[in-house]
């Protein structure tokens, strides 16, 4: 079951990547892929992050990952009707959208920091 504390973590990892400058989109793109595993069990800040990825991959003019991000916006309702969503899954169009993974640990520092400023 999802909780409060997630969907406050996913909304500051989405907090971070908007302040972070565009000059740096390896650090932006992780900051979304941390949202998306922090809040991906949360169906509306799923289809957020989601919508944030097929935005920054439209602003890097990234043709894969676009297609990839609409294919997941599509199947956001149906993982969560089936109770489906892939734990640990990144998100990106680089990944399975159904398979759970490990998170890689540069994004789980970054949920790390994110879940740091809750008890602060």
């Amino acid at each position: 079951m999802p909780t409060p504390s997630e969907r406050r973590i996913a909304q500051r990892l989405l907090t971070q990547y908007r302040t972070t400058p565009e000059s740096q989109p390896q650090l932006r793109w992780q900051l979304l892929q941390a949202a998306h595993v922090a809040g991906q069990l949360q169906f509306m800040v799923h289809w957020q992050v989601h919508a944030v990825m097929l935005a920054h991959a439209w602003q890097q003019r990234d043709g894969r990952e676009i297609r990839g991000q609409l294919l997941r916006l599509a199947g956001v309702p149906f993982a969560h009707a089936l109770q489906r969503v892939p734990v640990g899954n990144t998100g990106g169009a680089d990944v399975s959208a159904i398979k759970p993974m490990q998170i890689p640990p540069e994004i789980a520092a970054h949920i790390a920091w994110a879940t740091s400023q809750e008890r602060a």
